[in-house]
């Protein structure tokens, strides 16, 4: 019973109650403090009873009266469910330094590609040269598959496969290292011979390269090592030297002997103008047909420009060299009628092209016409491929892209041959 009548009266009580102590611990301890200090005749005191009351007594009842206070205090805590006080924070603790976000996979390793879907319908004539090309087809021109990764800071991968043949093929497949002002190629990479070589085919105007470079460097590719040195520092201009070492077999073939191409690129790049003079070297060998192997150099040299000017865009080539070409490999909008393969092993050649497009302004739309030559012997006469075409380009967006070309064919000793092509591009 007494404990509900202190929780029935404390609520109403506490605050009297606790104002009452305190005034009686002043009345207490001022007198007495106040007598100590000497200061004259203490004030009366109120309660008469502890005038006499030593200094002892006096704090041995203060202390009481506290005692009484912090109990009273705690019921109070008890009954109205308060927390102890949380203590004082101390000093904040130093943050650690922000990390940098950590590079994902998906930034390190980056996967694209494209399409190009054609069909095309070759007017050869009954006695026009016979060539691939004389059999209208659709066909899936270029299927790729395109992997590039960094690995780390001055390192990365490239690796493509195109899957639009009968078979899956390799195109680029090579690693990079940077080294300040150098930047080292290994593996199987494009031969940087002609600005149009260089140019990836999702990007070319006309539908096909020039067949002197279709020729001359099959598949673009060859397995090796190069290195491109940036000499824009040492020389105050944009000049860049690119050297390697290659097979000299082509794509996806591995050398089979010890003789090995050695080539050598000179480039000047500027936004609106490009040029590049280039060299190869090197030896094949070929065995015709009933007759004893044949030993030979194999040289190639070649000039390339390509310029800007308003909408305008102008590229050309010429290349000259010594044999060791193969008769097929060409695409089926250019192939003509070469001969046999060993007949232009051990030949002169030279081959030249000259193209202007122009994108109409404010418009989707790009014009584009090409003119090329290719003498696979220019010791002989007749055998000469002469190609003239115009075409049109259809950008819907950055993915998707519609191509036309139309393509004249003369082949000198024979009539001339007009094929019409169309391609669809899809770029993921």
């Amino acid at each position: 019973m007494r404990k509900q009548a202190v929780s029935y009266l404390f609520p109403r009580l506490s605050g009297a109650v606790i104002a009452c102590f305190l005034g009686a611990a002043t009345c207490l301890v001022g007198p007495a403090f106040s007598a100590k200090e000497g200061n004259g005749a203490p004030s009366a005191s109120p309660a008469s009873s502890t005038a006499n009351l030593s200094d002892e007594e006096i704090r041995k009842r203060v202390g009481d009266l506290q005692k009484q206070l912090d109990e009273l205090k705690a019921l109070l805590n008890q009954k109205q469910g308060a927390q102890p006080a949380a203590p004082s924070p101390g000093p904040e603790s130093p943050k650690p330094a922000a990390k940098a976000n950590p590079v994902t996979t998906a930034q390190k390793f980056r996967f694209g590609g494209f399409v190009q879907l054609r069909a095309f319908d070759d007017q050869t004539t009954t006695n026009g040269p016979k060539s691939e090309s004389r059999v209208d087809q659709f066909n899936v021109r270029r299927a790729r598959l395109e992997f590039t990764g960094d690995l780390g800071k001055a390192a990365g991968a490239r690796l493509t496969f195109d899957v639009g043949g009968t078979a899956v093929s390799a195109k680029d497949a090579y690693l990079e290292v940077k080294a300040d002002p150098a930047l080292f190629r290994l593996g199987q990479f494009k031969i940087p011979f002609d600005y149009e070589i260089l140019q990836p085919a999702a990007e070319l105007m006309a539908l096909e390269r020039s067949l002197a470079n279709q020729r001359l460097f099959p598949g673009n590719r060859d397995r090796g090592v190069m290195v491109d040195v940036d000499l824009a520092k040492e020389l105050q201009t944009p000049v860049s030297l690119k050297l390697g070492v290659v097979n000299g077999t082509g794509q996806n073939q591995n050398d089979k002997g010890e003789s090995k191409d050695v080539f050598a690129t000179l480039a000047y790049t500027r936004p609106r103008l490009q040029g590049l003079i280039s060299g190869l070297a090197g030896r094949f060998e070929f065995t015709p047909t009933g007759g004893a192997t044949i030993d030979t150099p194999k040289r190639r040299f070649g000039v390339s420009l390509h310029g800007m000017s308003g909408d305008w865009d102008f590229h050309g080539q010429y290349t000259t060299g010594h044999g060791d070409f193969p008769q097929g490999g060409g695409a089926p909008l250019l192939t003509g009628k070469l001969g046999p393969t060993e007949a232009y092993n051990n030949k002169d050649v030279d081959g030249w092209y000259a193209m202007a497009s122009r994108k109409l302004r404010d418009t989707p739309f790009t014009l584009w016409s090409k003119y090329e030559s290719f003498d696979p012997d220019t010791d002989t006469g007749g055998d000469a491929i002469h190609i003239g075409a115009l075409g049109a380009l259809y950008d819907v967006n950055p993915q998707l892209r519609f191509s036309l070309g139309l393509y004249r064919k003369s082949f000198q000793a024979v009539p001339d041959d007009t094929t019409f092509g169309f391609q669809s591009q899809v770029k993921f």
